[in-house]
C-alpha cells in the first residue's frame, strides 16, 4: 500500500496573497491629488514662427490690472512663461534666449532664461513644452508698459531653422 503524504494547508500564504491583492486595489482606488490650479495672466495672441532673427510677441492682459494680480500672489505660487506646442520644422542645432520686455521700463528686458529643441528636432509630429519661472522678473516690469516676449536665436543657428510655439502664455500656479 503507497504511503499517502498530506501536506499542510498554505492558509498563511494565502492570506498574504489575498492581503497584498488587498493593498494593490486599494491603491489603484486612491484619489490622486487634483493638479494645481492655473490662472491665466497674459497671453500672445497667436502661434508663433522662430527663424534666424529675433523675435518680439506682444502678450495680451487675460483681465484687469496684471500688477495688483502679481502682487497679491499667494505664498508658495509663481508666474510662468509657458511656451506649448514647441514644433520643429528646420532643426536650429542650437539654444534661443527667452526675455520678458516691458516698453518702459529701464532696461527694457529681464532675461528669464533659454532653451533648445533637442530631442524634439528627431521625433516626427512631436511637440514639446518649456516654462520659466518669471515672477521676479514680472514684479520688476508689470506696470511699466505693454508686456512682450522676446525670444533670440544664438547667433550660430542653422540657416533653416525654423521653430514654431503654439501657445505663449503667463500663468499663476
Amino acid at each position: 500500500m503507497p504511503t499517502v503524504v498530506r501536506s499542510r494547508p498554505l492558509h498563511g500564504v494565502r492570506l498574504l496573497l489575498l492581503a497584498l491583492a488587498g493593498l494593490f486595489v486599494a491603491e489603484g482606488c486612491a484619489m490622486s491629488p487634483s493638479p494645481p490650479s492655473t490662472e491665466l495672466l497674459a497671453a500672445a495672441a497667436a502661434p508663433v514662427r522662430l527663424e534666424r532673427t529675433p523675435v518680439t510677441v506682444a502678450l495680451t492682459p487675460a483681465g484687469s490690472d496684471l500688477l495688483a494680480k502679481v502682487g497679491a500672489l499667494a505664498p508658495g505660487h509663481e508666474v510662468y512663461l509657458l511656451l506649448d506646442g514647441l514644433r520643429v520644422i528646420g532643426d536650429p542645432g542650437s539654444l534661443y534666449q527667452v526675455e520678458l520686455v516691458a516698453a518702459d521700463a529701464r532696461p527694457p528686458a529681464r532675461i528669464v532664461g533659454s532653451f533648445n529643441v533637442f530631442g524634439v528636432a528627431h521625433a516626427e509630429g512631436a511637440t514639446a513644452q518649456r516654462s520659466f519661472i518669471v515672477t521676479a522678473a514680472l514684479r520688476e516690469l508689470a506696470g511699466r508698459g505693454a508686456l512682450s516676449v522676446r525670444l533670440s536665436p544664438d547667433p550660430a543657428a542653422a540657416p533653416d531653422a525654423r521653430v514654431e510655439i503654439g501657445r505663449i502664455a503667463l500663468l499663476v500656479q
